[in-house]
């Protein structure tokens, strides 16, 4: 389902389109807006820290293989989701996040 940025919340497994591929991520915070400040112009929402399968490791490829479950994931990036197209995958229950 296609969602806007306020929609997401932390636990959230989103795909977001980047280049020619598909991100797979799993956000570990809530998007959060940034503050306003006159005479910027970066507005909307600050970068997102979010959990990535990296397929590389120490700057040599390797034969891994990223599958769908957010397992894989074994690095953590910040995100940037102004103006992109996001996917939602799964939601998580509120049980799960305590």
């Amino acid at each position: 389902m296609l969602v806007k940025i306020e929609d997401l919340k932390k636990g959230d497994e989103i795909l977001v389109p980047c280049q020619v591929d598909f991100k797979h991520l799993k956000l570990l915070r809530t998007p959060v807006l940034r503050p306003d400040k006159p005479n910027s112009w970066r507005t909307g929402y600050k970068n997102v820290q979010c959990s990535i399968c990296n397929r590389t490791s120490g700057g040599n490829y390797s034969n891994y293989v990223c599958t769908g479950d957010v397992k894989d994931h074994n690095d953590k990036i910040s995100f940037d989701l102004n103006y992109r197209s996001i996917w939602l995958i799964s939601r998580e229950k509120e049980e799960e996040l305590l």
